[in-house]
């Protein structure tokens, strides 16, 4: 499998599911189908791809879709989701980010469609996983083929510097098509605190403020999340485990 099969498959999606759950679970069900070296190789391709979307001015437009709530782990699915967008649209605004407001998807989420789904894809990123495991009943088995060639994959943002020293908010100031579709939070009229920010945000992933609190490591480390452990070294995840 190359890019280009890669692409025909996450577009094809978007034809037998309309949300983005159904999206994944049939890329799932389709990689299964296969050869498990093409799930693999679908894993790898979707972190080449990703690395077009993983950079600071994009980092920006996440922080001003996502109403000045951006983590690392709220900019790492959102290229996720850009990859969501198809393969066109995605090329298009990984060049130019402002040109994000061009985008239906995101013009839905500024107009505050209740339609809309969050401008997130976790899950994407494990389609491979899930589909090794179906195909082979090895839970973690993709994993383990990636350790035995020697390839660590990326899980967190890491973009390249630019030599521009700005953050997200100084980036986002520079996308002015985008930041009129998104005011940023501090320039607007009885600018929202930090915790309206968390409320807003968490709202929109379906989310309290209680399990939110919950789930930030302690004295005793993070929660256990039943669908996805936290990462075993700094910068990569290890497999999934119940």
């Amino acid at each position: 499998m190359g890019i280009d099969e890669y692409w025909s498959l996450v577009e094809r999606s978007r034809v037998h599911a309309s949300d983005l759950d159904g999206r994944a679970e049939w890329l799932v069900t389709e990689l299964a189908r296969g050869a498990t070296d093409e799930i693999v190789a679908f894993r790898l391709c979707h972190a080449e791809v990703k690395k077009a979307a993983d950079t600071w001015p994009m980092w920006g437009a996440a922080y001003l879709v996502n109403e000045g709530w951006c983590s690392d782990d709220v900019f790492w699915y959102f290229q996720s989701w850009l990859i969501g967008l198809g393969r066109e649209a995605y090329e298009r605004v990984t060049v130019d980010p402002d040109a994000l407001v061009d985008v239906p998807e995101i013009q839905r989420l500024a107009s505050d469609d209740d339609q809309a789904e969050p401008p997130e894809w976790e899950i994407l990123d494990y389609v491979a996983d899930d589909a090794y495991e179906r195909a082979t009943g090895e839970k973690d088995g993709l994993w383990r083929v990636l350790e035995e060639r020697g390839i660590d994959l990326p899980v967190n943002p890491a973009p390249d510097d630019d030599g521009v020293d700005e953050g997200q908010a100084q980036r986002a100031r520079s996308l002015p098509r985008l930041s009129q579709a998104f005011p940023p939070a501090d320039t607007t009229e009885g600018a929202l605190s930090m915790e309206d920010v968390l409320d807003r945000h968490l709202a929109k992933v379906g989310m309290t403020r209680e399990r939110f609190l919950a789930d930030l490591p302690g004295d005793d480390g993070p929660s256990a999340d039943p669908a996805h452990e936290p990462a075993a070294a700094e910068g990569h995840r290890s497999p999934r485990s119940t």
